[in-house]
């Protein structure tokens, strides 16, 4: 009786050229097929790996590239009498069976499997979930660092905006006396010639020319404010939502552009900001990851410079395939040493509070499940380079 519903896939790494036709007939039985394993052939999708060497041969090496290499339990075939590889087999993590193997062993090396393919579900289950907590928690956290900035860059719109809607109200109120002036001149008793004559005089005390075309002004640039407030608020809600989310097509340019809103406040103090942006295709991605990406490496330029700099941003294509963003700084470089380390989780060379070891880690990750990469090029006392390279299709390397 078979105890799969569906055919499922046991690779075979064996010096020994008979081992497939004696374990088929205690195979079958289990629903179970036998791929003989190749040097680098791990491209089917299998269950778990027995490995079998000849005697004389030591099986740990290949079982652990096997393991390495499949990502699957793999099971060692092993004499009863060789009790030292046994010991060694075990230590290393690796389950073993009797050799020749019997139908009860090989049944239970898939039952042991099967529990570890679950085991391994549910784990990258909740490491799943527990990144993507950590992006969230790195996403707040800059929003946090970079909190009293956005406030500034909102406050700034709404201060004009506030002292515009002052300069209005006194406006709607000079010209409230200029129509009472005009409805008393339709007025039997009063003098005409006096009236108008007053009314001459209201015209050019509230100066009505002039506040014909600061009104037209002052609206245009509350709507303006409106706006930039509107603009802020929209692009901090699309960087800070939680989850993955739907992959869409991104414009990889607007999204560097709604990344700059947020940290305008942040960079404008330290360097000009040059934009070399080029034509790209919209690119199959998660749009508030990206975005986190962005954020991390603008900060970085910013926090890498001492004084005043430049951060030139660079968009391009690569081949038909890919696509790249970049940002270069003039800021101190990273030296050799440092440099092997920044994608490492935690790792930080900057002062306490001004970053949390993580930025540079996630969007690594983040790049990486987007089937992309991230290269870096600096130089001591010169600055540092960071391209992003994404694939305009998409990918997913979880």
């Amino acid at each position: 009786m078979q105890e799969s519903s569906s055919t499922e896939t046991i690779g075979v790494v064996s010096g020994a050229s008979d081992l497939l036709a004696r374990l088929t007939p205690l195979a079958d039985p289990l629903g179970l097929r036998l791929q003989c394993l190749e040097e680098g052939d791990a491209g089917t999708p299998l269950l778990l790996v027995l490995v079998a060497m000849p005697p004389g041969d030591d099986p740990l090496g290949p079982a652990l590239d096997w393991r390495e290499r499949a990502g699957v339990p793999v099971v060692v075939l092993l004499p009863e009498a060789a009790t030292d590889l046994q010991a060694r087999v075990e230590q290393a993590g690796i389950a073993w069976l009797g050799s020749p193997p019997d139908a009860a062993g090989l049944r239970l090396a898939v039952q042991m499997a099967r529990m570890q393919a679950v085991q391994l579900d549910a784990r990258q289950a909740e490491l799943a979930l527990a990144r993507d907590r950590l992006m969230q928690s790195d996403r707040l956290a800059s929003i946090g660092q970079l909190a009293a900035g956005v406030a500034h860059e909102i406050n700034n719109p709404v201060g004009y905006i506030n002292s515009n809607l002052g300069t209005l109200a006194e406006y709607v109120d000079d010209l409230f006396r200029l129509l009472d002036a005009y409805q008393a001149l339709e007025t039997p008793d009063g003098d005409a010639d006096v009236l108008r004559q007053s009314i001459r005089e209201l015209r050019e005390s509230i100066r009505l020319d002039f506040l014909r075309e600061d009104l037209g002004s002052l609206v245009a640039e509350s709507r303006e404010g409106v706006s930039r407030v509107r603009q802020i608020i929209e692009d901090l809600k699309d960087f800070s939502r939680a989850g993955e989310g739907e992959r869409e097509a991104l414009d990889l340019n607007r999204a560097m552009e709604r990344t700059l809103n947020i940290v305008h406040n942040e960079l404008k103090y330290k360097a000009e900001v040059v934009l070399e942006l080029g034509e790209l295709p919209p690119v199959e991605c998660q749009a508030s990851q990206i975005g986190q990406v962005m954020m991390n490496l603008l900060v970085n330029a910013a926090q890498a410079i001492e004084g005043q700099g430049r951060i030139v941003i660079r968009t391009g294509t690569q081949g038909a395939e890919q696509v790249w963003f970049e940002v270069e700084d003039t800021g101190q470089g990273i030296e050799p040493e440092v440099l092997r380390h920044i994608f490492d989780p935690f790792y930080t060379t900057k002062p306490v509070g001004e970053g949390t070891g993580l930025g540079l880690s996630i969007s690594y990750g983040i790049v990486q499940r987007h089937g992309g990469g991230i290269e870096v090029d600096s130089h001591p006392g010169q600055g540092t380079r960071f391209r992003v390279v994404l694939p305009v299709a998409g990918g997913d390397r979880s």
